[in-house]
């Protein structure tokens, strides 16, 4: 199949700067589903630095789902936390300056 060219009455065209993303999830359980929030995403800031955060794109810290009051099962408590971020050097996104800070704050307060 051959394509055809743009009609006379195009005139826009959408382009963008390469960029690279990655997200990782955590599961926060229970009661004060958004302080937990707040709190990691505290102390993944400050675990990943103000240098690395400086060269982001985009940094976004969204939770997913609502945990039940008084949950029957684990499951139902469960939200997920997502941590989503965009740059234009996929060397940001390596498992040092990524993943292991991210990680890392896993026993944090």
């Amino acid at each position: 199949m051959i394509g055809l060219p743009p009609p006379p009455t195009t005139k826009v065209g959408i382009t963008s700067q390469p960029r690279y993303q990655a997200e990782l999830h955590w599961s926060l359980v229970g009661l004060d589903i958004e302080a937990k929030a707040a709190l990691l995403e505290r102390n993944i800031r400050d675990s990943l630095g103000e240098a690395f955060l400086s060269k982001l794109h985009t940094i976004t810290f969204s939770t997913h789902g609502v945990a039940e009051p008084d949950p029957y099962t684990q499951d139902r408590a469960t939200v997920d936390f997502r941590v989503f971020v965009q740059t234009k050097d996929k060397q940001d996104l390596s498992y040092e300056k990524w993943v292991e800070p991210v990680l890392n704050v896993i026993m944090c307060r």
